[in-house]
């Protein structure tokens, strides 16, 4: 779609920056030429001219509610005065348009600040420049008439770069899940670099239908006002591509104005007959608008009235009683059956005790009247869930994942390539792995880089990490009663139980839970049942928690990697009922790779080398120790990371000849006897 508006204000704006040091001769101009169109311009009882003027509202002139005609003759007004090339605009498609009463980026008299104009003219200048804008443009913050206006100035000069948060598209954004901009404000530049990139990402992607700003913009503005006249060339209006659109909008019984609002729903389940928990990402669900007694469901007009698109919060009733996901009417009522779609699974379910205390909730449809499984959903009330949900980040995050690959991995681990090949391998045959060695060896580190080079992407939403202890239970791994405000008890779920869930409602993708000292825990006590089913034979396969009336499975795209310290000899050795259901690989000291080769010279350091091969050789010590042996060696991870000023001596004093002291506690001589070889090569 081509956007003539474009090229001309590209261009009017970079004209405007030969007025950024003297803008007399400007304002005089645009009086002397535009009265008819500025005199919301001119203050006080005479109507006075105004001293100076920013750049944004010279802009505004055209941008505001006036026809094409006129917007036109304004143009061509500019294109003569400032000898611009480009032609005047033959349309003005999705440019945001300012009230007429407020069309103006500065206050007048008591509401304008010294100053005021000169922010304006640096964001202006930055955005045109290409520069950073960052700094500038939050320096107008709590500045009069800023807010969203800013945002609507920045899309006029460079709407290849910066979206406009104006009414329309802050709508379309709420709609697609994107943002939700609540009330008038300023929006901070790292907020609203966020929404670009999340928008950026979604058109990138192809999964909304638009390509660039200018295309969302118009989009908006069709959704939430139709298509007029006005926004098509008179001579050939049947012609034009938007005469579709505009002989839609003239429809009496036309749907466009329905599906520009977003409408809400609340979905409940009884898990005892179909869980939305179980349901995968993308897994659609039939719900039939009769019972089996061929009574039509309460609500029953509810069911009527979704539309496709439309937002379903999940809730699961007793026992689960939590909102756990989000689903979308994926098929809207034939009169038989209604379809919902899953689009999302909430990592940390709220619990309806929550929900019925929060303020703004207390008059929902559900709260009032618990009989029935379909229930309208203020917009409201709808972000109020939000925010239990996610916390202060009420729109899911869209980053973009860093590739990760097995090269990746074998710079930054030091292990070889075939041990790279032997882990990936096991873990992905077993399902379950613990990376054991001594401390030093790199095993944490390790394990969340081979999920990552497994995944082939740095996701770190499919990756969980926790470290087990000796105070670690059941009630914090899968489920149990915790004291609530109230002072009583309620039931909730656990890490890995919340965690088995978001695997299982994403079958497409790997997920990695990782647990750090896992020896150091009581493991029978801690996975309960699920020793059965972390199983690789019975992935998949439920059966009945203890807490509750629930099926429960560990689902086949989740992955355990352990990681445990065979030098600490206060642990006792793993339970072997779990043994067996893991694969053990020992992580060595990496001395010898080839990349530690690498990262060790690349410092020029004789000491380093030197300290390098006595701690070679003294692990050749602890390795034919008949009490120690090779879980006990000293690993390449002390001598990793060394800053630009780092100090050997501590590391060896205070690192390594403690755990030497602990190693040999009974043997005074050859303790003294290996910690004088570490000191005497520095």
């Amino acid at each position: 779609m081509t956007f003539t508006w474009i090229p001309f204000y590209k261009e009017f704006a970079q004209k405007l920056l030969q007025f950024r040091s003297n803008r007399k001769p400007l304002v005089n101009w645009i009086y002397d030429n535009l009265d008819g169109f500025v005199k919301h311009l001119k203050v006080g009882p005479n109507k006075e001219r105004l001293p100076d003027i920013d750049p944004f509202s010279i802009f505004a002139v055209i941008n505001r509610s006036i026809t094409y005609d006129k917007k036109k003759e304004v143009c061509a007004k500019y294109k003569k005065y400032l000898n611009i090339s480009a032609p005047v605009p033959e349309d003005f498609f999705g440019v945001p348009e300012m009230n007429n009463l407020l069309s103006a980026f500065i206050g007048y008299g008591k509401d304008r600040k010294d100053g005021d104009i000169e922010r304006l003219w640096r964001v202006f200048e930055d955005a045109v420049l290409d520069k950073d804008i960052k700094d500038d443009y939050d320096a107008l913050n709590g500045q009069f008439l800023i807010k969203y206006n800013i945002t609507m100035g920045l899309f006029w000069i460079r709407p290849d770069k910066y979206l406009a948060l104006d009414g329309n598209n802050r709508t379309k954004l709420k709609s697609l899940g994107i943002a939700a901009l609540k009330g008038s404000r300023f929006v901070p530049y790292n907020e609203y670099k966020g929404i670009m990139d999340r928008l950026d990402e979604r058109m990138q992607s192809g999964t909304i239908d638009c390509t660039n700003y200018a295309e969302f913009s118009y989009g908006a503005y069709v959704q939430n006002e139709g298509v007029s006249k006005r926004d098509v060339p008179k001579d050939s209006f049947k012609k034009h591509q938007l005469y579709s659109l505009y002989e839609k909008a003239l429809k009496p019984n036309e749907q466009l104005a329905e599906t520009t609002d977003q409408h809400y729903w609340w979905l409940v389940a009884n898990p005892k007959i179909w869980s939305i928990s179980d349901m995968k990402i993308g897994e659609e669900q039939s719900y039939r608008l009769y019972n089996d007694e061929g009574h039509p469901r309460r609500i029953f007009q509810h069911f009527l009235s979704a539309q496709e698109g439309d937002v379903v919060i999940g809730y699961e009733a007793t026992p689960t009683k939590q909102v756990v996901g989000l689903l979308t009417v994926s098929q809207a009522s034939d009169g038989k059956t209604v379809c919902f779609k899953k689009t999302e699974v909430f990592p940390d379910p709220v619990d309806f005790s929550t929900l019925k205390s929060t303020p703004g909730l207390e008059n929902m449809e559900y709260m009032k009247n618990q009989q029935g499984s379909f229930f309208k959903v203020t917009a409201d009330e709808y972000d109020i869930i939000m925010e239990l949900v996610r916390g202060d980040d009420p729109i899911p995050k869209q980053e973009k994942k860093e590739k990760y690959t097995k090269s990746n991995f074998l710079d930054e681990v030091f292990v070889s390539y075939l041990d790279y090949e032997r882990l990936e391998s096991l873990l992905l045959r077993k399902k379950n792995l613990i990376l054991q060695g001594a401390p030093g060896v790199g095993k944490t580190f390790a394990a969340k880089r081979l999920a990552y080079a497994i995944m082939g992407e740095k996701d770190n939403s499919r990756v969980m990490q926790v470290q087990f202890h000796q105070n670690y239970s059941y009630e914090d791994f899968v489920m149990g009663y915790k004291p609530n405000e109230e002072g009583g008890f309620e039931l909730k779920n656990g890490v890995f139980y919340r965690f088995c869930k978001r695997a299982a409602a994403d079958s497409e993708h790997k997920y990695f839970f990782i647990i750090d000292e896992i020896n150091r825990g009581n493991l029978s006590k801690i996975f309960g049942e699920l020793l059965m089913l972390i199983e690789n034979d019975y992935r998949d396969k439920s059966i009945q928690l203890a807490y509750k009336d629930e099926m429960f499975a560990v689902p086949s795209n989740l992955y355990i990697i352990g990681m445990m310290n065979t030098a600490d000899r206060s642990l006792a050795m793993i339970d072997y009922a779990l043994r067996r259901r893991f694969s053990f690989f020992e992580m060595k000291p990496g001395f010898d790779s080839p990349r530690f080769k690498e990262y060790k010279d690349s410092f020029i350091d004789p000491h380093l080398n030197k300290l390098v091969d006595a701690i070679i050789e003294l692990n050749k010590v602890i390795e034919n120790d008949d009490s120690l042996g090779s879980g006990f060696c000293i690993g390449h991870s002390y001598l990793c990371n060394l800053g630009p000023e780092y100090n050997l001596e501590n590391i060896v004093e205070y690192d390594i000849i403690p755990m030497l002291r602990e190693y040999w506690f009974d043997n005074e001589e050859r303790f003294n006897q290996e910690a004088h070889k570490l000191r005497e090569v520095l």
